[in-house]
């Protein structure tokens, strides 16, 4: 009989990295979801402070001394929101590219590395049984025909 230690520490070596690189994954998935929640965040706020600076002063005098702030501000909210929006897309697609290949690695590992592992644990066990089952179903075929009497 064969020494099971080599297969059983090639197994365990080839499944933790499996489990690592899935890790890796989702720990990346993780980071793109929350950088696309900061810069939704910065996004919020600065479309706030566009609106904020958009808001035109009430009063006559107010407006004649402040309109050069005024737009001063509004042009520096409009370059921060345009900034912070497109930021907020690139988060984005990283996010949907990240969601794309966990699930393209999801599906490598239930559809070929799991098999695959699992058919290098069990060897030729599900074949051998197989061919036992077969055998003893004959065996009882044969020895039921045998003993029926006409």
């Amino acid at each position: 009989m064969t020494d099971p230690r080599p297969k059983k520490q090639h197994t365990e070596h080839l499944t933790g990295k499996i489990q690592a690189d899935l890790h890796t994954s989702f720990s990346e998935l993780q980071a793109a979801k929350q950088l696309y929640d900061q810069t939704s965040k910065e996004v919020e706020k600065a479309q706030q402070k566009y609106n904020d600076a958009m808001k035109v002063p009430k009063g006559t005098l107010s407006k004649m001394f402040s309109a050069k702030v005024t737009t001063e501000k509004l042009d520096q909210a409009r370059v921060k929101l345009k900034s912070t929006t497109r930021k907020q897309q690139d988060a984005r697609n990283a996010y949907i590219l990240k969601v794309e290949a966990t699930n393209n690695h999801l599906q490598h590992y239930y559809s070929q590395q799991l098999p695959q592992t699992t058919k290098y644990i069990d060897g030729s066990f599900f074949d051998v049984m197989r061919h036992y089952v077969t055998e003893f179903g004959e065996m009882e075929s044969q020895n039921s025909q045998d003993t029926i009497v006409f």
